[in-house]
């Protein structure tokens, strides 16, 4: 239904729950790695099958796995390296007009308890998701 609208890019975050997946690799066609690549070509030629509307090459942008958002695995790097088409970089020769927004600092290193034991979120603390007031 939203094809015929017309888009300057998108910007993609998603992962966690990929972490338990096949990462892939997009040149074998398997896992995450060749998912990746083909959601980016199918949604750039829907989106652009009307002349005159979305650039077929309009810009992809993905957010990168941040290290807390691995739901307790390990391989945080492996499904980076996924993300990237199995390439390591963005853009590259399968994913051109990509660019990665990287989230390595995005992640909380304090579970909610250890948060308020280490004395960060106190009651005075004031900040966004925070108790404090």
């Amino acid at each position: 239904p939203f094809g015929d609208m017309t888009l300057k890019g998108w910007i993609w975050y998603q992962g966690e729950a990929d972490m338990a997946g096949d990462f892939g690799n997009y040149v074998r066609r398997s896992g995450y790695a060749c998912l990746q690549v083909e959601l980016i070509k199918s949604w750039r030629a829907l989106w652009s099958e009307t002349e005159g509307t979305t650039d077929p090459l309009a810009p992809f942008g993905i957010v990168t796995l941040h290290p807390s958002g691995s739901l307790g695995r390990t391989d945080v790097g492996t499904l980076r390296w996924a993300q990237t088409g199995g390439h390591g970089v963005a853009p590259n020769h399968d994913m051109p007009g990509v660019f990665l927004a990287q989230a390595y600092d995005l992640g909380d290193p304090f579970t909610d308890s250890a948060c308020y034991d280490a004395g960060c979120c106190g009651p005075d603390v004031r900040w966004a998701g925070g108790r404090g007031g």
